[in-house]
Parts: structure tokens; C-alpha cells; sequence
């Protein structure tokens, strides 16, 4: 990968990094599953929510020409960790629902246009703004999203304690 040598990204070689980037997260996703089946999905979902915000910290926070270095490779590893995210927070975020789980489903279906949506926004403020402000609502959109799913898990597992005082 000489492209990353002297940190400078041109079409060609940005190309090809997606390439790496949805390799990584292909590799991801087939990791996740295997985790999915040793931990609880509340887990692997928080570990990997974790380091995708550290990784974005640290593009954000990449100064100098040796940590741009860093940032492409912080960038790329991303993919890595955000692929179980979509197919997780789906399933907990529909289980025991009962009668409600479809009307949820298509709920949240329909938030996904939201995901085609807010790129473009973010793309907007990120060239207003510069970098900082935008991967920190980024990392902050991943950790909101996982803090409103632990809520209702603690929710329903407090429920389910005092159901069987």
C-alpha cells in the first residue's frame, strides 16, 4: 500500500482503502457472529461500539503527518467493528416486543432513511465547520444509539426480577 507513504489520498488510491475498508467489514461481521455466539449481544455490541468511538478519537485528534498515518488506518478499521452494529441494535431493539415487533421493525426501517440522510448533513458542517465537530457527533451518535439500548435492556430486566418476587 505505497499510497499511505506520504499520507496524501488521491481518487485511485481512495478506491482502493474503501475496498479495504468493506473487506474489513465483511471480516467483521463473520468475527461478530462467531462472538455473538460466545457473549450476549448487549456485549459485543458495546466492545465494538467502544473501539469504533476510540478509533474515531483518534482521527479526530491525529495532528502531524506520522498520525495521519494512523488516522487512515484508524478510518479503515472502523468498518471492522460498525459491522455487527445494524443487524444487532435490530434484534434488540425488536425482541419481546409480542403483538408490537412488525410496527417496531417498520419503524426502524424507516429511520434507515435517516442514515442515507444525515451523511450529506454531516457532510454539509463538516465543510463548514471542519473535521472535530463532525466526528464528534459521530462518536457521540454511537454511544447515544448504545446508551438507549442498555436503558430499556435494564429496563426489562428489572421488570422481569420483580415479576417473579
Amino acid at each position: 500500500m505505497e499510497h499511505l507513504s506520504n499520507g496524501a489520498i488521491n481518487h485511485r488510491s481512495g478506491a482502493e482503502l474503501l475496498t479495504y475498508y468493506w473487506g474489513g467489514a465483511m471480516v467483521g461481521r463473520f468475527a461478530g457472529s462467531m462472538f455473538l455466539n460466545k457473549f450476549t449481544p448487549q456485549k459485543v455490541l458495546l466492545t465494538n461500539a467502544l473501539v469504533a468511538v476510540g478509533l474515531l478519537l483518534a482521527v479526530v485528534f491525529a495532528g502531524d503527518a506520522a498520525q495521519a498515518q494512523v488516522a487512515k488506518y484508524a478510518l479503515l478499521a472502523v468498518g471492522l467493528f460498525n459491522s455487527i452494529m445494524f443487524p444487532t441494535i435490530f434484534s434488540l431493539a425488536t425482541q419481546k416486543l409480542g403483538k408490537f415487533t412488525a410496527d417496531a421493525s417498520g419503524i426502524i426501517c424507516t429511520a434507515i432513511v435517516g442514515g442515507a440522510l444525515i451523511p450529506l448533513l454531516q457532510g454539509d458542517i463538516i465543510t463548514r465547520s471542519g473535521k472535530l465537530f463532525d466526528f464528534l457527533s459521530g462518536a457521540g451518535t454511537v454511544l447515544s444509539v448504545h446508551c438507549l439500548l442498555l436503558q430499556p435492556a435494564a429496563a426489562r430486566s428489572n421488570n422481569q426480577a420483580a415479576l417473579k418476587k
